[in-house]
């Protein structure tokens, strides 16, 4: 199977296999959210197994960005190398013709919109990493973790 194959049977269609369909257009919650983010785990447990599932934890929580074209990007990078590093932005733009999704992705990052990358990952994160990975998480998303008195961590 690959990997637009494997999307799409994944997804139900709820995601474009394409990067260039969501140039332009930030980290939102329209493109891309847990729900999409679970269904794809799903499918590295039904298509492959459990531990490439478990590594696609690891990929997720090492995003920054999770703008629908950059997670793409990524998630054809891990589908076909297993590699969990992300690269924020992509400077291989020759492959498979990225040159005009680079465009946009570069002209998205002038936008003011706000980056709602917290908001896409965390419920995913949240039920797939113990509770000191999810803190780490959170604390590398800009801080937004906050401790009480008493040592519990909340989110806001």
């Amino acid at each position: 199977m690959n990997f637009n194959e494997f999307i799409h049977a994944c997804t139900e269609g709820k995601l474009s296999s394409r990067p260039d369909f969501y140039s332009g257009r930030g980290a939102n919650l329209g493109d891309l959210n847990s729900e999409i983010i679970d269904l794809i785990y799903q499918g590295f447990i039904t298509h492959f197994n459990q531990q490439k599932a478990d590594e696609y934890v690891k990929f997720v929580a090492n995003i920054k960005c999770a703008s629908a074209t950059s997670f793409l990007i990524n998630l054809r990078i891990f589908y076909e190398t297993g590699s969990t590093n992300v690269v924020e932005q992509n400077t291989d733009v020759s492959r498979d013709n990225y040159e005009l999704s680079a465009f946009y992705t570069l002209f998205s990052l002038m936008n003011n919109g706000p980056d709602q990358s917290f908001q896409i990952l965390s419920p995913f994160l949240k039920t797939h990493l113990s509770d000191d990975e999810y803190v780490k998480f959170c604390i590398n998303c800009n801080g937004v973790a906050r401790f009480d008195e008493f040592g519990r961590y909340y989110i806001y």
